[in-house]
């Protein structure tokens, strides 16, 4: 997955601190360089998101002189360069990513959830750990809590001792500037400024949950007069802990899957969430937002083969009424609820985001969701396969069966862009769609001479329209590959070598079966 904890807990200081804005620098890889497709890309970006970030910054472009060898001068990312073989494209992902990114920064994140991090045990333990990318953590836990929380509908912010302390505290909440905490989650922690326990017993009074996991604090950190410390932390947590009020527990840490163990955790302590899943997923995820008096939901499947069904509850008035925004075309559509409003029930491909606002506004054009029929009639071939190599170079292939691209010896180290083409004959023109389903690559598809489209990300599905008729169609698909698997194949290229030699190649190819329903 893209997003290390130090995602949240900087998108968590941004939203204490007021910040509109949470940059990001992504697709800094080394090991997916030439192979990462713009799906890749999306999945990564979608996850970042989801943590808080919502400006994100490429590690540039691959700039290159004309006179340097193929694939030029290469320093970290994606090959974002003219050269890359999807490159036509990545203004695709670019305008998706401007959309979110500028709805996210005009929106305000909501958090229900504060986690104090343990960072004074982390350091004790094994002293300062570099992040992003820390060599050892405490708890092994820590780094999937806030996503289980996410994942289970929630919303959640880190926060530290600092924060805790310069808190106040009213009706059941700790306040923060703008942010508002009903519960506070306090994961392994052992040791404790004395003044942070005492502002736990006035979120305690206040109402407010105070959730110690698998152990309570019985120390502290301070140096001069130890003891005396250790003993006023003792003697504040063990008050609360004798408190009657059912509002400050000690609760098992999670042991095994942290989502199913944080969805028990709400069960078992009441607590509450924005949306809640019929059945969770761990490729599915969620983050809640205010955009102005409009509740707002970035939904994701970061899945890159699964196609989740989503059944989901949100906790809105029910007469609001659900829109789907879509990121890619700026088009606003109505989603067809039936009777509840606050209830949406559809499938959510691979790869594949979401966004849900409640609005005041009841008429519009209406969404229709995506239907993968898996029962639509099989399109067998044979297949025409024009291969255009980024080289140069042209061949010719004949398939029965459509397969990964890896597996055909004359393809196995191609990059570029590939024309399948195939004649239906189709008893009736009623056809409505047609699902291209395991695509690797970027697909353009069009039927009898009309272009339907371009899929750059999960389900490569296409509505018909007109196009289709009773008889022979003439069925055309584009397919743009990656570069990798090519750039894999140069062994006498020290810098194709240096950046793939130890990667594995990629599939590549329509690998279907490709379906047309009506």
């Amino acid at each position: 997955r893209a997003p290390t904890l130090v995602n949240k807990y900087v998108a968590s200081g941004a939203a204490l601190a007021g910040k509109n804005v949470v940059s990001s620098e992504e697709i800094t890889n080394t090991s997916m360089a030439f192979m990462a497709t713009l799906e890749n890309i999306k999945v990564a970006g979608d996850q970042s998101n989801i943590s808080g970030v919502n400006h994100s910054i490429l590690h540039g472009f691959n700039y290159s002189p004309p006179e340097a060898p193929f694939p030029g001068w290469i320093r970290y990312g994606a090959y974002f360069n003219e050269q890359n073989t999807w490159w036509p494209y990545f203004r695709k992902w670019s305008d998706y990513k401007a959309r979110i990114s500028y709805l996210l920064q005009n929106a305000t994140p909501r958090a229900n959830v504060a986690i104090l991090q343990p960072l004074t045990d982390l350091w004790l333990k094994f002293g300062p750990q570099r992040d992003p990318f820390p060599q050892k953590w405490y708890p092994e836990y820590q780094n999937n809590l806030w996503e289980a929380i996410h994942q289970n509908g929630g919303g959640c912010d880190y926060v530290s001792e600092h924060i805790i302390r310069s808190a106040s505290f009213e009706n059941g909440r700790m306040l923060y500037g703008d942010r508002a905490y009903g519960t506070l989650l306090l994961p392994g922690i052992e040791t404790m400024d004395p003044e942070t326990a005492r502002s736990l017993s006035a979120f305690a009074d206040a109402g407010g949950k105070v959730v110690f996991l698998g152990k309570k604090p019985f120390k502290s950190a301070a140096y001069s007069d130890a003891e005396s410390s250790d003993s006023a932390v003792i003697e504040e947590v063990s008050a609360l802990l004798e408190r009657t009020e059912g509002n400050v527990v000690i609760y098992p840490s999670p042991q095994g899957d942290p989502i199913e163990w944080d969805g028990q955790l709400m069960d078992d302590l009441g607590l509450d969430s924005y949306v809640r899943f019929k059945k969770t997923h761990k490729y599915l995820s969620q983050s809640s937002y205010k955009l102005g008096p409009n509740s707002m939901y970035f939904l994701a499947n970061t899945s890159l083969y699964e196609d989740i069904p989503v059944h989901a509850e949100f906790r809105e008035d029910k007469t609001l009424t659900p829109w789907i925004w879509n990121p890619e075309t700026g088009e606003r559509l109505r989603y067809p609820t039936d009777g509840a409003n606050n209830i949406i029930d559809l499938l959510l491909p691979r790869a594949t985001s979401l966004l849900l606002v409640f609005e005041d506004v009841a008429d519009g054009e209406q969404y229709q969701p995506m239907g993968l029929d898996t029962a639509g009639k099989e399109i067998i071939g044979p297949w025409t396969l024009n291969l255009y190599h980024m080289n140069g170079d042209r061949q010719e292939l004949e398939l029965d069966v459509l397969s990964d691209l890896l597996e055909i010896p004359l393809a196995k180290d191609f990059a570029g862009t590939v024309i399948y083409e195939t004649n239906l004959d189709l008893e009736s023109g009623d056809y409505r769609q047609i699902d291209l389903g395991q695509v690797q690559g970027i697909s353009e598809l069009s039927l009898n001479g009309t272009a339907l489209g371009t899929r750059w990300y999960g389900a490569h599905v296409y509505d018909l329209g007109a196009a289709v008729k009773a008889g022979e169609n003439s069925l055309r698909i584009k397919l743009t590959t990656i570069s990798g698997n090519y750039v894999k194949s140069l062994k006498d290229n020290p810098v194709a070598q240096r950046w793939t030699g130890r990667q594995d190649n990629y599939p590549m190819g329509i690998l279907g079966p490709v379906r047309i329903s009506s």
